[in-house]
Formats: C-alpha cells, sequence, structure tokens
C-alpha cells in the first residue's frame, strides 16, 4: 500500500469513508506496507474520535492512543508521537470541526489498479458510551507493534 493511490472525492465531502482519508492523509502517505498503512488508518480514527469525546474523558483518550504509538520507554519516540498527536488534533479541528460521527469500525480493501476503498461503520455515541449501541472499537483493529 505504500504505493496505493489514495482517492478523496471533493465532490462528495459528506462521506464519512473519504472524509477520513481525506483527514488522515498525512499518516498515510508515509506507510510502506499494508500492516502500516492499516496502524496509520487506525491511529488516524482514534484521534478523530477523541476530538469528539467530551473534554473529561480526552486526557486518558489521549494517553492511551500515545501508549499505542510508543510501545517502548524510548523519550524521543513519546515526544515524535504527542508532536503527531497535536498535529492531528488540530488538523481535526481546523480542518473538519465538528463533522462526522464516531468511526466504530472499518475495513480497507485496495483494487487491481492500487485504488484504496475505505468502508467505515459509525455511530452517534461513542462505542460503549451507553448512549447507543456498544461495537467494536477502532483501537482493537490496530495489531500492536505494526509500526
Amino acid at each position: 500500500m505504500g504505493r496505493a493511490k489514495i482517492r478523496v472525492n471533493a465532490k462528495s465531502p459528506d462521506k464519512m469513508s473519504e472524509m477520513i482519508l481525506d483527514y488522515a492523509l498525512p499518516l498515510l502517505e508515509d506507510a510502506k506496507s499494508p500492516d502500516e498503512f492499516r496502524f496509520s488508518l487506525g491511529i488516524a480514527i482514534m484521534i478523530w474520535n477523541a476530538f469528539l469525546l467530551p473534554e473529561d474523558q480526552r486526557k486518558t483518550v489521549k494517553e492511551e492512543i500515545l501508549s499505542i504509538m510508543t510501545p517502548t520507554a524510548d523519550p524521543h519516540e513519546h515526544v515524535m508521537a504527542l508532536n503527531l498527536y497535536q498535529r492531528m488534533y488540530i488538523r481535526r479541528k481546523d480542518a473538519f470541526g465538528n463533522a462526522g460521527q464516531f468511526v466504530v469500525d472499518f475495513e480497507i480493501s485496495e483494487d487491481a489498479h492500487g485504488r484504496v476503498d475505505l468502508k467505515v461503520m459509525c455511530a452517534d455515541t461513542p462505542p460503549g458510551s451507553g448512549m447507543g449501541e456498544s461495537v467494536e472499537n477502532p483501537a482493537q483493529a490496530v495489531p500492536a507493534g505494526a509500526v
């Protein structure tokens, strides 16, 4: 997938899968393998979802995301992950505002021409919040140590 073409259809900005691909593009461009692509997309989706959480829950979720991004205790990696998290959070805020829903699951496929297709399952409320149907968290879709 490192050479896969990622299509974002500007004519339909409200389609969640296209919105997510557009949002995640800065992370996806550097993916060198299907596993890295899936991991990067999973991280982007977790940050996307964190933005939609109530403020009192964001810090805990941010720390969980950072621990997934940096499974070792290397302080340099942690600083890099924190900077990346902040850039993606600001991108979410500035470019997408309150658009979209919680992404609760996703599926990636690639056609014969190397074009990526993303399907997302969304919910209006956070998974497991008790405010809606509880479904799989995208963090579970990210393989541990896939970076």
